[in-house]
């Protein structure tokens, strides 16, 4: 299905959070509630601020990204074009983000 909106993750592998990794990345995405309280229960006190719900986070909209596994494949398509638009509306945000700490001489990045 992936395939048919264009995307390619056939090098891609799934795996849970790690704890590492709430030290290691800037956010982490929750994709409906239940991800994100799960995501804050195992994450230390900390990370909270990390872990953000990815519509919110992406086009300030309030809403969960439906799971398309048991849904038909127009449901499919359509969860698929409403991560596209928010993946490019958050890549926009970082990267004007990013050209602004640039020119100002404070930037960040983990590894």
């Amino acid at each position: 299905m992936a395939r048919d909106c264009g995307v390619d993750i056939s090098g891609q592998r799934a795996r849970q959070v790690k704890s590492q990794d709430f030290s290691r990345f800037d956010r982490i995405f929750g994709m409906d509630r239940a991800n994100v309280r799960a995501l804050r229960q195992k994450a230390p006190e900390g990370a909270h601020g990390r872990i953000h719900l990815f519509l919110h986070h992406a086009l300030g909209q309030d809403e969960e990204v439906l799971d398309p596994y048991y849904g038909s494949e127009e449901r499919f398509a359509a969860v698929c074009q409403t991560i596209r638009e928010a993946c490019e509306a958050l890549a926009t945000r970082l990267s004007e983000r990013d050209d602004s700490a640039l020119s100002s001489g404070h930037t960040s990045s983990t590894t």
